[in-house]
């Protein structure tokens, strides 16, 4: 029955796409999904009704947990350009340009043109809001940390060489929480970035160059300790989801050097797990120079973790 009920709704969703009625197809194409949630091919078909009918940020909601299903062909990463070029994010539209799946220099060429001059429009139509952004640059250690969040997120709004420099200013400020930094090195790396930044790192100046890092989620160290973790069968199912959302934060705020700092994986899930009174291992680890090293780091996290709360 439930075929037959998607297949009758999906003829009168095609009815009305040709009569351009993109709206009502798209109410048409929800209740097909509501039906079949796990076909790509209907979900694709909304998102392109959505984005038809201007409503883009609810093809966005749809989008934003399946993007590389829309890199492989250049019609489906037209489609996702300009969904995120409509909200306006101009750096993700760079980002989901630079991780494409195809090879195409004119189609690519055409795109980044595209990028640019929506970019150089809503400049020219939002000056007001875009100068607001510097000056909450400027001003951003003055500001509660949740709205500290939320300006490193408007960097988007910018055009690319200005998104490199901002960056760049916010990176050496040594008082920036490290998981706002966390947040804009990610930027770089999925920017594929070959250009050298520096950062203050926990008070140390490093160097970085983006194009050489992995995501936060595919770091090595955080890949271990998870499937280390995963081994623990005493830990309840909640418990060990809940962990492994502790853990994701505790690598982020080490990046982007995450993995030079976590360089024993096994050692670091055996304090954390301690640290959450899950593991009776202190006669043995506390003599331990580099036990005691990673206990400071989670007091430290601890620390940086409740200035959210």
């Amino acid at each position: 029955m439930t075929n037959l009920q998607v297949k009758n709704l999906l003829q009168s969703a095609h009815k009305l796409l040709q009569q351009k009625q993109y709206s009502a197809a798209a109410s048409l194409y929800e209740q097909a999904c509501s039906l079949q949630p796990d076909n790509k091919e209907i979900v694709r078909q909304l998102v392109y009704c959505l984005h038809d009918a201007h409503l883009d940020e609810r093809a966005f909601v749809i989008l934003q947990d399946s993007w590389e299903q829309y890199l492989v062909t250049i019609a489906d990463t037209n489609l996702l350009i300009e969904v995120v070029l409509a909200r306006p994010d101009f750096i993700s539209a760079w980002q989901i340009l630079t991780a494409v799946q195809w090879e195409d220099a004119v189609e690519k060429a055409r795109l980044q043109q595209l990028i640019i001059q929506q970019q150089k429009l809503y400049a020219q139509t939002h000056a007001q809001q875009q100068q607001q952004i510097y000056q909450q640059i400027l001003q951003i250690l003055t500001l509660p940390l949740t709205q500290q969040v939320t300006v490193a997120a408007n960097l988007h709004f910018l055009s690319r060489e200005d998104f490199l420099q901002t960056v760049q200013l916010l990176l050496d400020n040594p008082y920036l929480h490290p998981m706002i930094k966390a947040s804009l090195c990610e930027d770089l790396v999925k920017l594929k970035e070959k250009s050298v930044f520096t950062i203050n790192y926990y008070g140390k100046q490093r160097h970085f160059r983006p194009q050489e890092y992995p995501l936060i989620a595919h770091l090595k160290s955080l890949t271990e300790m998870l499937s280390l973790l995963a081994d623990h069968n005493e830990l309840t199912a909640a418990f060990v989801s809940d962990l492994q959302a502790e853990i994701t934060l505790y690598a982020a705020l080490l990046y982007p050097f995450t993995d030079i700092v976590i360089m024993q994986p096994k050692l670091w899930l055996q304090m954390i797990l301690q640290h959450f009174g899950l593991e009776k291992t202190v006669q043995t680890l506390e003599k331990d120079a580099k036990a005691g090293k990673v206990d400071m780091w989670l007091n430290k996290f601890d620390e940086l973790l409740n200035l959210f709360n």
